[in-house]
């Protein structure tokens, strides 16, 4: 539980930075397996988002303002395999 909470700090405190998220927040956070971002607001994420968040089995993104993903941002992330963008301002080209 006290993970959780240090997550969730760490998340409400470097979250914004003109509605990109700070990837700085995640960088001592190896053993993530599950973040919830949805609802946040988030415009675009950090090309270097995913580097240290290679455990990562869940990222809920849904219903923020993104607008693209670049899937460079979750290379790292090899484990990954639920990423709900739904309700954002996605546009497929």
């Amino acid at each position: 539980m006290c993970n959780v909470l240090l997550i969730l700090v760490i998340v409400a405190y470097f979250l914004y930075v003109a509605g990109t998220l700070n990837a700085a927040a995640f960088r001592s956070l190896s053993d993530l397996r599950y973040l919830d971002m949805s609802g946040n607001f988030i415009r675009q994420l950090p090309g270097d988002l995913g580097v240290n968040l290679f455990r990562l089995d869940t990222l809920n993104l849904s219903a923020n303002t993104l607008t693209h993903l670049d899937a460079a941002v979750f290379s790292a992330a090899e484990r990954l395999s639920v990423l709900d963008v739904s309700f954002n301002r996605i546009q497929v080209h």
